[in-house]
């Protein structure tokens, strides 16, 4: 999968003010809580297209992770990389 600049931040935008596109979810920012815990990175990702129930690409998941919660980055209980955050439902 090639991925533009654009692309990557059209997403962004979507994810990031979902009303303002028409879609029906919460903005990716309210989705996530800090947590004690890290969770890896694609049950993470998992549980967010749970939630707001759109199709996205994981690799675009992955790039406004990092930048958005890079600070957060850890491993998992399990070995994997993960955020030390949760899903807020």
């Amino acid at each position: 999968m090639t991925l533009s600049p654009q692309e990557v931040s059209a997403y962004k935008q979507i994810l990031s003010n979902p009303t303002q596109h028409g879609m029906d979810f919460k903005p990716i920012q309210e989705c996530f809580q800090p947590s004690d815990k890290v969770t890896a990175k694609h049950l993470l990702f998992e549980q967010l297209i749970s939630l707001i129930k759109v199709p996205l690409p994981k690799v675009i998941f992955y790039i406004l992770m990092d930048e958005m919660y890079g600070d957060t980055i850890g491993k998992s209980e399990d070995g994997c990389a993960g955020y030390a955050l949760s899903v807020v439902a």
